[in-house]
């Protein structure tokens, strides 16, 4: 079994991935690839024209990137499975009733956007009042957000997102960092370093990509600790204990800019092939 990568064109890192597994790449308009090779669909949405004759194995199906793309098919999808997500609603009222109650509320106007895009936050009942979105999200106040990384129901990768430091917030012209969305635009990367884990949080992310039909994707993971009773005791610093976990969304072409989580992708999907071939 040799890989066959269809990729949007705009995410790079499928490239890469090809590249690093020497599999072939595909265009949705172009040849039908041999049947004795697997298609990795990387975040593509819509169907190829010559799929119907494609006999291979397909690792993520076309209808789950489309759902995983979709923020309220995903959140759906997600309560449906009993996966811990953000509370969610389409209706403007149960919105406003949240804000009374003291929570601020994210409305977004694009449900097929990433980076924070269509994200308008609200904390005052008028302007909201005069808001007309799609879907409308309680604030879940997280103190740490994490990228876990699933192929085949195991975690390959995982990351946890920092404030920038200040040379790299004034490297890149950033004056204010905001925790609300924390994307690299408003201060904040993945980092590998003095990462808070708990099989909690990669047991969700599992169960999130699973309740999409995906058979891999790099799950965003929104999480509080608190400083656990034996730290309040003893004045621990250091010691933590998780709260809560919850899925925020599920990427099925996600950034493989570092070269640890490319190499964890690589290594885990030639895994994969000789897993398969053995069958």
């Amino acid at each position: 079994m040799t890989y066959a990568i269809l990729r949007d064109k705009k995410y790079a890192s499928g490239r890469d991935l090809g590249v690093g597994l020497k599999g072939v790449f595909v265009e949705p308009r172009g040849r039908r690839p041999k049947n004795d090779r697997t298609l990795l669909n990387w975040g593509c949405v819509k169907r190829p024209e010559w799929l119907p004759q494609f006999e291979g194995l397909v690792l993520n199906d076309f209808d789950s990137v489309a759902a995983a793309s979709n923020k309220l098919e995903s959140y759906r999808l997600f309560s449906m499975h009993e996966v811990p997500t953000l509370d969610f609603t389409t209706e403007l009222a149960l919105a406003q009733e949240w804000l009374r109650e003291g929570n601020r509320i994210f409305a977004r106007t694009k449900l097929n956007a990433s980076q924070g895009a269509g994200i308008t936050i609200f904390d005052n009942e008028e302007a909201l009042g005069l808001c007309r979105a799609p879907l409308f999200v309680k604030e879940y106040k997280k103190n740490r957000e994490y990228r876990v990384h699933v192929l085949n129901g195991e975690v390959i990768d995982f990351a946890q997102k920092r404030k920038m430091g200040d040379v790299r917030l004034a490297d890149n012209n950033i004056n204010e960092v905001d925790p609300s969305i924390r994307n690299h635009d408003n201060g904040w990367v993945f980092t590998k370093s003095r990462i808070d884990r708990h099989e909690d949080i990669d047991n969700v992310a599992i169960a999130a990509v699973q309740a999409l039909g995906l058979d891999f994707g790099a799950v965003d993971v929104l999480a509080k600790w608190k400083l656990s009773k034996e730290a309040n005791e003893h004045g621990g610093k250091n010691a933590l204990e998780l709260k809560s976990a919850v899925v925020c969304e599920v990427n099925t072409a996600p950034s493989l800019s570092a070269k640890s989580t490319l190499d964890n992708y690589i290594r885990a999907f030639k895994q994969y092939e000789r897993q398969e071939n053995v069958k």
